[in-house]
């Protein structure tokens, strides 16, 4: 049996919805890691939770334009837009990205 057969047997509580998310996030990080993507060490997962190595840094919606050079605002650019890229030749993007660069 594969797991859409034990997901449309089973009563879809939240602990098990989150196992299963729990479960892909895992192996969807694991496999993304495996490939050489910037992504945590996936560690373990069990039940609804997934274990991964810590990243430092802030979230990017802490930093505000003004703490940025020119040079650093235009190097986070190129590695959204890079790893944009290289996420969608791998038909792994599956939301509209709409950037608005304001002159």
């Amino acid at each position: 049996r594969g797991l859409g057969d034990v997901y449309n047997s089973q009563a879809h509580s939240w602990l098990f919805l989150s196992r299963l998310s729990a479960l892909k996030e895992y192996a969807f990080m694991e496999a993304l890691y495996d490939v050489g993507y910037p992504t945590p060490t996936p560690i373990a997962h069990n039940r609804h939770i997934v274990c991964m190595s810590l990243v430092r840094g802030m979230p990017l919606y802490q930093i505000f334009p003004k703490q940025l050079s020119v040079e650093q605002a235009a190097d986070i650019y190129e590695q959204s837009i890079g790893m944009a890229a290289r996420l969608a030749q791998h038909g792994l993007v599956h939301c509209r990205s709409l950037i608005r660069i304001s002159r």
